[in-house]
C-alpha cells in the first residue's frame, strides 16, 4: 500500500514540471495529454494484469 502511494504521490510532483517542459519544447500541451492518457492505460493493464495473476495462484490456507 505504501508503495502505491509512493508513486501516486511521486506523479503528482514530476507531472506539472513534465507537462511545463513538453508544452514549452513544442508549444502545444496535446502531446503531454496524449502521454498521460497512455500512461493511464499502461497502468490499467498492468494492474489488471498483476491482480489476474494474483487470482490465479492459490492461496494456501490452513484448515484446523
Amino acid at each position: 500500500f505504501s508503495l502505491f502511494n509512493f508513486f501516486g504521490m511521486s506523479s503528482a510532483v514530476v507531472a506539472p514540471t513534465l507537462t511545463g517542459f513538453i508544452s514549452d519544447l513544442t508549444g502545444s500541451k496535446e502531446i503531454s495529454f496524449v502521454m498521460s492518457a497512455g500512461l493511464v492505460v499502461t497502468g490499467t493493464i498492468i494492474f489488471a494484469l498483476i491482480t489476474l495473476r494474483k487470482n490465479k495462484i492459490p492461496s494456501k490456507s490452513i484448515t484446523v
